[in-house]
């Protein structure tokens, strides 16, 4: 990697996951083949020498194929029948791991919501599956829970399967190292976040791979609806079965009369300095049932497929994910919420109405505060 003039940010050691193999062995949904996933081994082979894998119980040695991305690791393997466990040497040290089933079964036909997420409150988790469920559509949420210490995985799994029109749940426990942002690298300064796309494939391929559609949203993002439909619609309606979402920014200025804590319905004025309140950033929905999407080398990032082939991309612009600023724990950077005057910025008339029809009258702050 090029290094800058950037600084290193001090604390980048504590945050780079620097033990972890593979963050999770499964089946795919195909039953013969083991999928492993992980960060990249960027240089490690070249200086610890290759991984060995034995299949358990029958001891036979296996060859793997590699499908792997910028921030992420991906093996397949091919063990013979009755394996149950991989043993995996590596670096002078062996490990014996049992290999997860697979629970795409468990969300077929379903539409899927899903993000990682740590320590957000409770109530924001909540109102994000409410929003969704009403204005989407989306029946199932996949939460991957990136080491919560304000609560349990249990707890979140217990609030999101009271949300009305939610029937599917998973909670995912993932305690590793998120990574941080490394402004000494020039060319991708997020290059050691190995976490969220990894996590993205396991919900994937794992999980939703059966799924009607699969939405991806932060919790902080509300995919505001479209009068064509829901985003699973578009998804299955789209020629490649992928579709991308612009970002608008929501400013962190509540309502006239709103006081903290602060809810997604307390928000719904944009941004009034262009380069400011559009987010460059977009988000994706797709229908899993392609055949190009069962290519292993296309990998799910936060804001685009990775080596997705020509001629797949599609993104319509009558529907926008609405970035609240509002709603963050600034783990990141500051993003308080200011109570300055803030009626001279514009009122997303689609967000207000979607946030109305969710939360009026539900204790999620609508019209009726």
């Amino acid at each position: 990697m090029r290094p800058t003039t950037g600084v290193r940010p001090a604390g980048f050691a504590d945050h780079y996951e620097g033990k972890v193999l593979f963050y999770d062995i499964f089946w795919h949904r195909d039953g013969r083949t083991v999928l492993l996933v992980g960060p990249p081994s960027i240089d490690l082979d070249q200086r610890l020498g290759k991984m060995v894998c034995v299949a358990q119980p029958s001891g036979k040695r296996l060859a793997w194929r590699e499908h792997n991305s910028k921030r992420m690791r991906l093996c397949s393997i091919r063990p013979p029948a009755g394996t149950t466990h991989l043993e995996i040497s590596y670096a002078g040290a062996t490990q014996t791991v049992a290999i997860a089933e697979n629970a795409s079964g468990f969300f077929d036909g379903a539409r899927v919501l899903f993000t990682l997420s740590k320590n957000n409150r409770l109530e924001w988790i909540a109102d994000w599956a409410r929003f969704h469920a009403l204005n989407q559509g989306t029946d199932a949420v996949i939460l991957v829970d990136n080491g919560s210490t304000d609560y349990s995985p249990d707890e979140i799994e217990t609030v999101l399967a009271c949300v009305p029109g939610i029937e599917r749940v998973a909670v995912l426990p993932a305690p590793f190292p998120y990574g941080q942002k490394d402004e000494w690298v020039a060319e991708d300064q997020n290059w050691s976040q190995f976490l969220q796309p990894a996590m993205f494939l396991v919900v994937w391929r794992r999980y939703a791979q059966a799924a009607c559609g699969i939405l991806n949203c932060d919790i902080d993002e509300l995919a505001v609806p479209s009068p064509d439909g829901n985003v699973y619609e578009a998804a299955a309606r789209s020629r490649s079965g992928t579709v991308y979402y612009r970002g608008a920014w929501v400013a962190a200025v509540p309502e006239d009369g709103r006081s903290a804590p602060y809810r997604h319905g307390d928000f719904r004025r944009l941004e009034a300095d262009p380069e400011r309140g559009m987010s460059s950033l977009h988000k994706w929905a797709m229908a899993p049932n392609r055949r190009w999407l069962e290519r292993l080398s296309v990998h799910p990032y936060p804001h685009f497929l990775r080596n997705r082939p020509m001629g797949t991309r599609h993104k319509p612009t009558d529907v926008f994910i609405a970035h609240f600023r509002g709603i963050s724990t600034s783990w990141k950077y500051d993003r308080h919420v200011s109570k300055a005057a803030g009626t001279d910025l514009p009122v997303e008339p689609a967000l207000a109405q979607a946030l109305d029809r969710t939360f009026s009258g539900s204790g999620g702050r609508g019209a009726s505060g």
